[in-house]
């Protein structure tokens, strides 16, 4: 790596999306690592301790469908290997690793974990996806090297406001939105609750990183704050969005169907309005039994399902 900074990545072969993952049973049983892989193994963090360059371990085991995809469709292709380049790989049959296993908590395979040069794990991505696995993983790749890139440790929390929302954006880019949600948490602590107030984009990503970590509620006050102080925002789409989905996930259903139906009224052309309109009608089948809800907001009025005005209720304002 550049600047002198030395990192272990251990990929324990995966790639985060819905695909083939071997679980591991419990009548797991270690065996002795192979003198080559032992080898293997010492080879490839002398030459990164040498060299100042990354470590790739790729944990795989036998009779595992997605390892071998993994292999064949995605490490054995040369633009992957390309991009592989700046890595140290040594590719390791996780049942002769059970301390590596038990260690990283590696519950399935394959798994890719990144681990810092102190040996703590910041990153993982598991089971390989169906479709063009070799594009993906090599996206995952190059949003991995971001990060190592930017944090001189990824384990250990940033230092400066800045570094700290930009390491945040590219995990939820990532899909690790937990360790954004920190992140971002991080930076608006650092930069001081003033400062905080004026970064848009701290004001937006936070609470989007809360919520889709699975915490909506915890996530509603920052979504809302942000479309009341960012009325024309360059993230209002997506925060109003996830704001009805919120709710929705909530069962705030009647606050949900407000939301989402001012979300799709503002934004009827967005990529995502065939996701607020399938969970409107998710929140149909949740009201009243026949679909309509006891009450409902239509062009700045709060009318009821039987308001003359609207006999339908629901569908009067689409």
């Amino acid at each position: 790596m550049t600047g002198g900074r030395l990192w272990v990545v251990v990929v324990v072969a995966a790639l985060g999306l819905a695909g083939s993952v071997a679980l591991l049973g419990r009548r797991y049983r270690a065996k002795p690592a192979a003198p080559d892989e032992r080898a293997q193994l010492q080879q490839a963090f002398a030459r990164a301790a040498e060299h100042r360059r990354p470590v790739v371990l790729v944990f795989w085991q036998r009779d595992c469908p997605g390892c071998e995809r993994l292999e064949k469709e995605v490490l054995e292709r040369g633009y992957v290997k390309q991009a592989l380049a700046d890595y140290e790989v040594a590719r390791l049959e996780g049942v002769l690793h059970p301390e590596l296993v038990e260690e990283y908590k590696i519950w399935a395979y394959p798994t890719v974990l990144f681990v810092s040069a102190h040996g703590k794990s910041w990153y993982r991505i598991e089971g390989t996806p169906r479709g063009r696995a070799d594009e993906l993983f090599v996206r995952q790749l190059r949003g991995v090297s971001k990060i190592a890139k930017l944090l001189p440790d990824p384990a250990k929390p940033p230092d400066e406001p800045d570094t700290a929302l930009e390491a945040g954006r590219l995990y939820m880019d990532l899909g690790d939105f937990h360790r954004a949600a920190q992140l971002l948490a991080r930076a608006r602590k650092l930069k001081g609750r003033e400062e905080a107030l004026k970064d848009e984009s701290l004001c937006a990503l936070e609470p989007l990183a809360v919520a889709r970590a699975g915490e909506p509620e915890k996530a509603l006050e920052g979504l809302r704050a942000y479309l009341g102080r960012y009325p024309a925002g360059r993230h209002r789409e997506e925060v109003s969005l996830e704001l009805g989905l919120a709710l929705a996930e909530l069962r705030r259903n009647e606050e949900a169907a407000e939301q989402l139906r001012v979300f799709l009224q503002e934004f009827p052309a967005s990529d995502r309005a065939e996701e607020a309109r399938e969970a409107l009608a998710e929140i149909r089948q949740r009201l009243n039994g026949a679909g309509e809800p006891s009450a409902y907001h239509c062009n700045g009025r709060y009318e009821t399902a039987s308001s003359p005005a609207s006999p339908h209720g629901w569908p009067r304002c689409s």
